[in-house]
């Protein structure tokens, strides 16, 4: 009998184990590196990079004075853009990270407040 109790508390600690390796670790790394593949996958259509790469060079190729003061204007106004959405993506991020680690200690807390009575 003393077998059986120890085999299953064994299995219980390991499963226990798993779920919050799974969750913890697996989880946290899967959101992360969604929000690392989004800011990618953004950054090839936005071009924060490239424009800042581009910056002085005017639009179009326009040399004139205007041309000069457009180039600056719109690549300031793409820049501005594009670093205030990867801000929002990180920052959705980091709460839905924030949810994702908080919420089994939320649940195990709310199981022992109901059922514990």
């Amino acid at each position: 009998m003393t077998e059986l109790i120890t085999f299953l508390t064994s299995r219980l600690r390991r499963a226990v184990s798993s779920f919050f390796r799974h969750w913890y670790l697996d989880g946290v790394r899967a959101i992360l590196s969604a929000t690392l593949r989004s800011i990618s996958e953004l950054e090839r259509s936005i071009a924060v990079r490239v424009t800042l790469h581009h910056f002085s060079e005017p639009l179009y190729q326009d040399w004139s004075v205007f041309g000069r003061f457009l180039g600056v204007v719109f690549r300031s106004l793409r820049i501005l853009f594009g670093v205030s959405l990867y801000l929002f993506l990180a920052l959705l991020s980091l709460l839905l990270l924030l949810v994702w680690v908080v919420a089994p200690l939320l649940l195990a807390l709310r199981a022992l407040t109901t059922y514990g009575r």
